[in-house]
């Protein structure tokens, strides 16, 4: 039998899993990376409208990533939901 790999749609954009994670996770932009990427810059929580199309390029990655204890972007049980389920909820 022959598996098939799943075709990974091509991105709106190429960030660092490292800064998304932050952003889904905390909802804002804490080191000033929004504008480096594209996107216009914020003081306060990032826009629901560019954190939803974020998730749909990033969900596999950092679901797996977050359930993952030897992963260094694992969410610990103290460290509370991340932000995006909460956006997420407010828009289903």
């Amino acid at each position: 039998m022959v598996r098939r790999l799943k075709k990974r749609r091509a991105r709106l954009r190429e960030i660092p899993l490292v800064v998304v994670d932050l952003w889904m996770r905390g909802g804002r932009d804490y080191f000033d990376d929004l504008a480096e990427h594209g996107y216009e810059p914020t003081r306060d929580l990032i826009p629901d409208d560019v954190l939803i199309p974020l998730w749909d390029d990033f969900r596999d990655e950092l679901e797996a990533e977050w359930a993952n204890p030897r992963s260094p972007f694992y969410n610990w049980p103290e460290q509370g939901e991340p932000h995006i389920y909460e956006v997420l909820r407010r828009h289903a």
